[in-house]
């Protein structure tokens, strides 16, 4: 069997940066798993596994424009300290959910000053070529129901395992503006990931 879409694909990852800095890693954790052909991956990086079977192994460079794309200063705004609950700790780095004409955007805070706080909308990852060392672990057919969510099931249910990252890009998240549900539709949560 070979990575086509609608097959659930398993994949042990190494990503670095253009200096050959490590960013992330699956090692020591279970697989990534994600449903070729739904977007549950960087498109860069999907379309570059296509066809492989398990046991392959790639070295895969995604550009910023098929990654996390490239940085946008539009994205970046300072909003008033009163816009965030008093009693909130406001620190760099923290993440917050904010609800924008295109949808639900994860905002990192970029500075905490008396008189504002800089968000970034960007991806902490925009505008960097990434570097991908990926091992096929394993190929199955996904379920209809699957299917029908666009994402695979792991263990313990819709997302039981984190569908499509380990958590690495997670920390100091706040779902302050979002229903903060933990389903697969609700925080958004579910899609994000390589």
């Amino acid at each position: 069997m070979k990575i086509a879409p609608q097959k659930v694909v398993a994949i042990e990852y190494t990503l670095t940066d253009a200096a050959g800095k490590e960013l992330d890693s699956s090692r020591g954790m279970p697989p990534l798993e994600y449903l070729h052909g739904f977007s549950n991956i960087i498109p860069g990086l999907e379309r570059e596994l296509e066809g492989l079977a398990v046991g392959e192994e790639k070295n895969v460079v995604v550009q910023p424009e098929h990654g996390y794309g490239v940085r946008d200063e539009r994205l970046i705004a300072k909003v008033p300290r009163d816009r965030f609950d008093v009693a909130d700790v406001i620190e760099t780095g923290m993440r917050f959910h904010a609800q924008t004409p295109e949808g639900v955007r994860v905002m990192t805070v970029a500075a905490v000053d008396p008189d504002g706080i800089t968000l970034d909308g960007n991806h902490e990852l925009a505008g960097q070529v990434l570097h991908f060392a990926v091992r096929v672990v394993a190929i199955r057919e996904a379920t209809a129901e699957e299917l029908e969510h666009g994402h695979p099931h792991q263990e313990g249910g819709c997302c039981g395992g984190g569908c499509g990252g380990h958590g690495h890009h997670h920390h100091h998240d706040h779902d302050h503006e979002c229903d903060g549900s933990g389903d697969c539709d609700g925080s958004g949560e579910c899609k994000h990931g390589h």
